[in-house]
């Protein structure tokens, strides 16, 4: 009964591994595209013939495999069906079912002693029940899965500060410049904001006021949620300038 059993896996398991790599990615630390000798880790690229879908397979420099999942595109932006990650050492991290790059079914994160930390059901991206567990198995407080970065006190409030702290440009004033400049910042895990940017703007004389204006808001943010757990994460905010 083994060997039937092990003859059942090598023979499901073996189209997995044995479809021809069409291309391989070298990703510095931050995922982005790099030459082989800087590279952190590699990406390997198949395509599956049953979806027409990429399968991705992505690896530490050493060899340890950390994600694994069929996807729309190369660069695997656009998640299709599961897609899972894995520890150093070899033990899954986390499972989740994917459509159109949206979170859909059941999502199971693990301990890297193997247990369940969290077992939710989503819905086009959104959380429809969900248990946390605590590494010896408790059940206790659930986090989300996923979560963008937001103001505490809410959007409506944001909006009201950011308006009655602005001060408007004095030249753009003068020749009449209205517009919107659109702000990106980095939320830290700990819920301050840096790397404060601008990503577009109308005119530069609304640059450093816009800049400004965000930075005021750096201690007033909850933290973004990725896989779980707090992350940094990067967001934008439009700055809108309109003379009254």
């Amino acid at each position: 009964m083994r060997l039937l059993v092990l003859l059942f896996l090598f023979v499901n398991l073996t189209p997995l591994f044995s479809q021809k790599i069409i291309d391989t990615v070298y990703l510095n630390k931050n995922f982005e595209k790099t030459k082989k000798p800087r590279a952190v880790y590699y990406r390997c690229i198949s395509k599956d013939t049953t979806s027409g879908l990429f399968r991705i397979m992505e690896y530490q420099r050493s060899g340890e495999m950390i994600r694994m999942g069929l996807y729309k595109e190369k660069s695997a932006q656009t998640a299709e069906g599961m897609v899972t990650r894995f520890y150093p050492n070899g033990k899954i991290k986390h499972e989740a079912i994917y459509v159109n790059g949206k979170l859909n079914g059941l999502v199971k994160s693990y301990y890297n002693n193997g247990n369940v930390m969290r077992e939710e059901k989503y819905a086009n991206n959104q959380l429809v029940s969900g248990k946390y567990y605590t590494m010896t198995g408790k059940d206790t407080t659930l986090l989300p899965y996923f979560r963008f970065p937001n103001f505490k006190e809410g959007n409506a409030e944001l909006e009201k500060f950011l308006q009655e702290k602005i001060i408007y440009p004095s030249d753009a004033l003068r020749r009449g410049l209205e517009g919107t400049v659109v702000v990106g910042f980095l939320v830290q895990k700990n819920g301050y904001i840096n790397q404060t940017g601008v990503l577009s703007t109308p005119d530069e004389i609304f640059n450093k006021e816009a800049v400004r204006l965000i930075e005021l808001t750096k201690y007033k943010w909850n933290p973004g949620i990725d896989e779980g757990e707090y992350a940094d994460m990067a967001i934008s905010y439009p700055i809108i300038f309109k003379i009254k």
